[in-house]
Formats: C-alpha cells, sequence, structure tokens
C-alpha cells in the first residue's frame, strides 16, 4: 500500500521511506533517518497530545472550584475571627464602661455620705457660732475643718455667702497691714486683687443661693466701704474711674486678671 511516499509493510506495522528507503515505524510523524513527513504518525502525534491536554483539562473545572471552596472557607475563617475581634472589643468597652459607671456612682454615693456627715457633725457649731456674731472665730473654725471629708458640704451652709465677703475683708486687712511694713509690690497686688474682688467681684451677694440677713449686709457694706476706701487711695481713682479700669481689665475674658493688676500697678510706679 502506498501512502503519500511512503510504503507500509502490513505486517511489521512499518512504512518504508520512499526518500530513502529506510524502514520505521508507521507511528512515527516522520522519518527518523531523513526527515520525510509521515502524515499517519503525525496525525496520531496529534491526536494523542490532544488527549493528553483533554485529561489534563478535565479536573481544571473541579479545580477551580475547590480552589473557590477554599477562598470561601478562608474568607469566611477571616471574616469570623474578625467578627470575634469586634466583639470582644465590644464586650470589652461595655465591661469598662460598667466599671466607669460603677465607680462614678460609688463615688458620688461616697461624697454625698460624706457631705452629709460632714453636716451631722458642724452645722450646729457653725449656726451657734454665727448667732453669737463670733465672726472670726468662726472663720478659723471654717478654716480648721477644711481638710475633713465632705467639706464641700460648707459650700451648702445658708450663710457661707457671707462669710466669704467677711473671709476676704480679713484678708484683704492683712494684705494691706503686710504691706504697709514690707512694701513688697507682691503684697500690694494681692491687697487690690482682693479689694477688686470685694466691690466688684462678689457674685455671692447677688447668688440666690445664700441668704442675707439686715445684720449681714450692714456688715457687707462695712466691709465694701473700707476696701472702696483702700482702691480710691492707692489708685488715685474715683469710682467712675474705677470701673471703667476694672471694665478695660476684663475685656473679653470677663474676669480680673491678677498679672493685669500688678501690671497696671507697675505702670503707675507702684510696683
Amino acid at each position: 500500500m502506498k501512502m503519500s511516499g511512503f510504503d507500509v509493510v502490513e505486517k511489521k506495522n512499518q512504512i518504508i521511506c520512499t526518500s530513502c528507503g529506510a524502514y520505521f515505524s508507521i507511528r512515527e510523524p516522520k522519518c527518523p533517518y531523513c526527515g520525510a513527513f509521515n502524515p499517519v504518525g503525525a496525525e496520531e502525534e496529534y491526536m494523542g497530545k490532544l488527549h493528553d491536554i483533554r485529561e489534563d483539562t478535565e479536573h481544571l473545572p473541579d479545580l477551580a472550584e475547590d480552589e473557590v471552596e477554599e477562598d470561601l472557607i478562608s474568607s469566611s475563617k477571616k471574616t469570623l475571627r474578625f467578627a470575634g475581634i469586634l466583639i470582644l472589643i465590644a464586650f470589652a468597652l461595655i465591661v469598662l464602661f460598667t466599671a466607669f459607671s460603677n465607680r462614678t456612682e460609688k463615688k458620688a454615693m461616697d461624697e454625698y455620705r460624706a457631705m452629709e456627715a460632714f453636716k451631722e457633725k458642724y452645722y450646729d457649731e457653725l449656726d451657734r457660732l454665727y448667732e453669737e456674731e463670733k465672726d472670726e472665730e468662726l472663720v478659723e473654725f471654717m478654716v480648721s475643718i477644711s481638710e475633713e471629708p465632705g467639706y464641700n458640704a460648707l459650700y451648702n451652709w445658708e450663710h457661707y455667702g457671707y462669710y466669704h465677703s467677711y473671709f476676704y475683708y480679713t484678708d484683704l486687712k492683712d494684705w494691706v497691714e503686710e504691706y504697709s511694713s514690707s512694701e513688697n509690690p507682691e503684697d500690694l497686688t494681692y491687697a487690690v486683687y482682693v479689694a477688686l474682688d470685694l466691690t466688684r467681684e462678689n457674685y455671692y451677694i447677688n447668688s440666690p443661693q445664700y441668704k442675707f440677713s439686715e445684720r449681714d449686709m450692714e456688715k457687707l457694706e462695712g466691709y465694701r466701704a473700707y476696701a472702696e476706701d483702700f482702691l480710691k487711695k492707692t489708685l488715685k481713682m474715683n469710682s467712675d474711674e474705677i470701673d471703667a479700669w476694672v471694665k478695660e481689665l476684663k475685656g473679653k475674658k470677663g474676669y480680673i486678671d491678677r498679672d493685669q493688676v500688678k501690671k497696671y500697678l507697675r505702670e503707675i510706679n507702684l510696683e
């Protein structure tokens, strides 16, 4: 049998190359001696390679599915891990907030109890000294108990407003006395600052929280008159001029700054 230049030897499944006369297997794609093309062998080789490719690609869908499944499992694990972390953080925040709230509540309750105990222990003596008009003794007593637990209850004592002003008055007298003997500019600064507070910054008198008897108001007027007289003599201003100066001192801040007082006193050669 002839086939494209090759003679086929049927029994031995070989062919004879008509180009060079060599014998070789019909499965060879070309003559191994001269390189002549053998279409039968070439086709078989091609089909074999095609078969191998088919076998290799048959499992690709399974492999892709497996990879997708692995990716999904991995993503799910990451998501679960992240969600777990978020849950732990949220739980920790809840625990911290609860603990903080409990501590805050406990602290507030402890402060309340301390203030109630302070009232029970000291209010009667404070009232007695007030009724007996022992102002100096009362202030000394107030200072002596200032480190006691629940001392904040003292701010709720009905006569605290008056004694706050009285304390400023005695403080002013002390600074004036200090300056007269030492001529220390710092002493003068404090004296002027306290006098300004007593005459123009004392919000206790206008506060609805505090009550002032006629006796209290009469004494307060005396304290403030003393402070006003000191300011006029020291600053060489009248009351209106002092008011204008205080307004300038406050400016946008809305309060008197002691450093500004010191600076002004230095400018007028009083420091």
